[in-house]
């Protein structure tokens, strides 16, 4: 079944047409001398210079493994500063440098976001406050109740 049977008709007519236009132009199309044209152009051009991550790319194969086993490291560290940031008992905090460029650049404006952005997250690397270890006999009787009663209302929602 052919595929523009299904088209209606002014559309079908116009690809058929679009189709005969292409078969037309390829049979006039000289391969070897597009070719030819094509070699010639790209040789009398200076090379382009290559991006910074293609010349990456086109680097040894011991950089891109280098590359690769850094990009790990930090990808492994990140995750386990933010599934984990407390650290855990007893466990070192983990602090990752920051690379900021272009700080002078910025405008006033810029700099004050900048700054408001640095305050509102320096409370969110402050070191876990230490838990505070309090025994059932250290509350008083009302507390007492209390802990029965969520106790209890637990063991009925279970």
């Amino acid at each position: 079944m052919d595929h523009l049977s299904e088209l209606p008709g002014p559309i079908a007519r116009a690809l058929e047409a679009l189709d005969a236009e292409a078969a037309r132009r390829a049979a006039r199309l000289d391969v070897e001398r597009t070719a030819a044209r094509v070699l010639a152009r790209l040789k009398a051009e200076p090379e382009a210079e290559m991006h910074p991550v293609l010349r990456l790319w086109a680097a040894p194969r011991s950089l891109r493994v280098a590359a690769a086993v850094a990009l790990l490291v930090v990808a492994a560290a990140v995750a386990t500063v933010s599934l984990w940031p407390g650290g855990g008992a007893g466990s070192a905090r983990v602090s990752l440098p920051v690379a900021v460029q272009g700080v002078d650049s910025l405008g006033q404006t810029e700099a004050d976001a900048l700054l408001r952005a640095v305050d509102e997250i320096r409370p969110l690397n402050a070191p876990a406050p230490e838990p505070s270890i309090v025994s059932v006999e250290d509350l008083s009787e009302q507390e007492l109740r209390a802990l029965l009663q969520a106790m209890q209302s637990s063991e009925e929602e279970i």
